[in-house]
């Protein structure tokens, strides 16, 4: 198993439809897959200057998540985030369809808010951007709480892109546990 270690194309998961024309959601494999596709891709295209982002308008990304709890176990997700450029700047999101290692499916999904964009990073050793992954997602008669930050860069040219790393914990049944790994990347709609 690789960890997400740049971007992925998200298109090519776009044409998956079940019966019935909506789509599908996706298997932890189709997501796994996918994010270290474009991961792989984004491994050879530099990070956008953050100076240069924009300081007006918005853009929207549409990417995979995947992170490694207690170096037990592995759960991925698909995940939505909004880039609001004007003033200071914000970033706002949602990860969905999470999915276990061994398939099973959670419910609920994680709220990402609470960013910080710093237009001064130096992508060398900082990364642009920050934000909460916070929320409960439930299943076999178990909440997990999840209590994550996000961190990572606009990659491209015209900030085509965006990836990063996972940290935080994960609660379940009274115990935290330490993401012990864990990557995200997406690209913009």
């Amino acid at each position: 198993m690789k960890f997400f270690t740049g971007s992925i194309t998200v298109s090519a998961l776009l044409g998956l439809v079940a019966c019935g024309g909506t789509t599908a959601p996706l298997t932890f494999a189709e997501i796994d897959t996918a994010g270290d596709e474009l991961a792989d891709r984004l491994a050879s295209i530099p990070y956008t200057d953050p100076a240069t982002l924009p300081t007006s308008g918005s853009a929207t990304y549409d990417g995979y998540i995947r992170v490694e709890v207690a170096s037990a176990y592995v759960v991925a997700g698909e995940m939505e985030m909004t880039a609001s450029f004007a003033g200071a700047g914000d970033l706002s999101g949602r990860v969905y369809n999470v999915v276990g290692d061994d398939g099973f499916k959670y419910g609920g999904e994680l709220d990402l808010d609470n960013s910080i964009l710093d237009r001064t990073a130096d992508t060398s050793i900082d990364y642009t951007y920050g934000m909460d992954m916070t929320g409960t997602l439930n299943g076999d008669g178990e909440d997990m709480v999840v209590d994550a930050y996000l961190l990572g860069d606009f990659t491209g040219l015209g900030h085509e892109y965006i990836e990063g790393v996972a940290e935080g914990t994960i609660t379940a049944g009274g115990i935290a546990q330490n993401i012990t790994g864990g990557g995200f990347v997406g690209e913009k709609r």
